[in-house]
């Protein structure tokens, strides 16, 4: 049960939503590693996939709670990929998340990443 909830409110930490201004996310379906979440906000309604790492090495160590979020960015077309840790990371050294074939390069900020190569978000 604190598995399923624990996407859920850091997604609402992680896009600034309050509950006194939005409704809480709502489930729309699991696809794999993969969940597809909705909420409405402003009388807007916006989605986003969330899923977190399938491994991490070396497995010796604590990683923390670790997600990759796309969501659309604020100019509403491009979707902008972003890692967010748990744990700070080191500042103005860049980081690699790999989905399936794709390797992403990312730079940082705190605790989070975003992809260096405008590119590479999807319009």
């Amino acid at each position: 049960m604190f598995a399923r909830r624990l996407p859920t409110a850091f997604a609402l930490v992680l896009f600034g939503i309050s509950t006194a201004y939005a409704e809480p996310p709502a489930r729309i379906g699991q696809f794999d590693a993969w969940g597809a979440y909705s909420y409405r906000s402003g009388g807007e309604v916006s989605c986003y996939v969330l899923s977190t790492p399938t491994g991490q090495a070396p497995s010796t160590v604590d990683h923390g709670n670790n997600y990759f979020i796309v969501a659309r960015g604020p100019d509403g077309k491009a979707y902008m990929p972003e890692a967010a840790m748990g744990y700070d990371l080191k500042q103005g050294e860049p980081m690699q998340a790999t989905i399936g074939d794709a390797t992403l390069t990312m730079f940082t900020k705190d605790r989070h990443g975003w992809v260096e190569d405008q590119s590479k978000e999807v319009t």
